[in-house]
């Protein structure tokens, strides 16, 4: 009970200076810039409403997917899983219609925006490379199709 209680105090102490902190600093404080600006700029391209299919391509972190998912709601996510796991007739398996993709990697590199076809594409390439190749500028500005 005093470990218990002990820890609870030094939670709430920890969080005071950040009292009244907005969504996009505390997610700048929390994940990095990097994973900060990706989420922002994911936001912007996807149109309200939009559907996106969310896939993770980092076999060793489970969370990354559910903090992305969190920080795009009210956007809704199909989760496919993981990417290593995906079966090789994916396309079949995709959902229907035109739903980009967004591809989550753990902490060492920001999610990102692929347009639906060039991630199908890429998938189905024989000898294809671990991970997509990353679009020119920004990731995230890859409007979905």
């Amino acid at each position: 009970m005093p470990w218990a209680l002990a820890t609870a105090v030094s939670r709430i102490v920890e969080g005071v200076p950040h009292l009244g902190e907005d969504t996009a600093t505390a997610r700048r404080r929390v994940f990095g810039t990097p994973y900060a600006e990706a989420i922002e700029g994911i936001r912007r391209a996807l149109p309200p409403g939009y559907v996106y299919v969310l896939i993770n391509a980092d076999d060793h972190d489970d969370g990354f997917p559910l903090w992305v998912r969190h920080d795009l709601a009210p956007h809704r996510a199909i989760y496919l899983g993981r990417l290593s796991e995906l079966p090789p007739n994916v396309r079949r398996a995709f959902p229907h219609g035109g739903q980009p993709v967004v591809l989550t990697y753990g902490s060492t590199e920001p999610p990102r925006l692929m347009d639906r076809n060039d991630f199908l594409d890429w998938f189905e390439t024989p000898g294809r490379t671990a991970s997509p190749e990353k679009p020119k500028g920004d990731d995230a500005s890859a409007s979905p199709r």
